[in-house]
């Protein structure tokens, strides 16, 4: 490494092939400047961005490249450092084995904290859904008290496919008068997750639930089934939902036109081909494809009370914590040397996750 040019160096390793090194690290001095590890990345591009990024970390800024035809790493300072770089490798050949991740730190931080704008548990009545990475809940009515609202949360997380049965915590804080959902489970290690929640109408559903009966039965590649949607009452307020299969649509007004409803059914897995004909209030036929056959009837939920949560809010964990388990590791120590001249010792510890 080095030449009679300092502000353009070079640096070569020994070991074939091309960038020298398979592994390891080593650091760079710079003047009386000593930059931190730099790791031998997977290819000689990565090992000359960690050299550029390491340099600019000390304030030596520069631009490294690779330079196949020449297997040397080309060094440009943005300004002339006056001195040729000295280059400390590690002794030590880094083995730190596959290594495994301990248990999430499950302390108040780690969990999401949902409040709603009222106090004593949040909702006195009504619905509400979360969403968990991607996939939403059904519908989640409140409970008599906080208890049972956590627990109907807890139940509908679960019913996620990517939660799952006993992989998640739902508990009222009365002192704090808040819910904390925590990961468990095989869910203990996983990513923070995005929780989001939506309200359920402000007002309740005034007249009986809809009824759906089957009108035509489906017969594959021959007849569509038609099944029959009637609004009871008729309903001057509120929202009901549909269900194919278990799982529900979104919310659909008291005064929902037909467009409005196929698009609610068609955002249900194996419904994207289904119509919906009638004219506002109902009665309104739903026609599934002749592919499908005689299929499963439709159900209907009405929510006879409103949603009076206020506003809600969940606050994702401020702090994710992992603790290593199992690690093996290495320590190496290296001598540097300060601008007066002084010599230092500085060990690191290696892990590999």
């Amino acid at each position: 490494y080095g030449g009679t040019d300092t502000q353009n160096q070079t640096l070569a390793f020994d070991t074939a092939p091309g960038g020298g090194t398979q592994g390891g690290g080593f650091t760079i001095t710079v003047g009386n400047k000593s930059t931190g590890a730099i790791l031998v990345g997977a290819d000689e591009n990565a090992t000359a961005a960690n050299i550029a990024n390491a340099l600019n970390a000390v304030g030596a800024t520069a631009g490294v490249t690779w330079n196949g035809v020449t297997s040397t790493y080309d060094i440009a300072f943005t300004s002339d450092p006056g001195q040729v770089i000295q280059v400390h490798p590690f002794a030590a050949a880094f083995d730190g084995g596959a290594g495994t991740v301990g248990n999430r730190e499950m302390g108040a931080t780690s969990a999401h904290i949902l409040t709603f704008g009222v106090a004593n548990g949040g909702a006195q009545g009504g619905v509400f859904r979360l969403s968990y990475n991607g996939q939403n809940t059904g519908w989640i009515a409140v409970g008599a008290d906080s208890a049972v609202t956590a627990a109907n949360m807890r139940v509908a997380l679960e019913n996620l496919s990517n939660v799952g049965a006993g992989n998640i915590a739902v508990n009222w804080n009365d002192s704090s008068q808040q819910y904390e959902i925590r990961l468990q489970g095989a869910l203990a290690t996983a990513d923070i997750p995005t929780i989001t929640l939506t309200a359920g109408p402000s007002e309740g559903y005034d007249a009986t639930g809809p009824t759906i009966v089957e009108t035509t039965p489906g017969v594959t590649g021959t007849t569509s089934e038609e099944q029959t949607i009637t609004l009871v009452g008729p309903p001057t307020k509120g929202s009901f939902v549909l269900s194919y299969n278990g799982v529900q649509t979104n919310l659909i007004p008291y005064n929902a036109n037909n467009a409005a409803i196929e698009t609610a059914l068609r955002e249900i897995p194996g419904l994207s081909g289904v119509t919906v004909a009638g004219v506002v209030g109902g009665p309104f036929t739903v026609t599934f494809p002749n592919s499908m056959g005689n299929v499963n009837m439709l159900t209907a939920t009405a929510f006879t009370t409103g949603f009076t949560g206020g506003v809600a809010n969940i606050v994702p964990p401020a702090v994710d914590v992992y603790y290593p388990t199992d690690q093996q590791s290495i320590i190496t120590a290296q001598e540097v040397f300060d601008s007066h001249g002084n010599k230092e010792t500085i060990y690191y510890r290696f892990f590999k996750y």
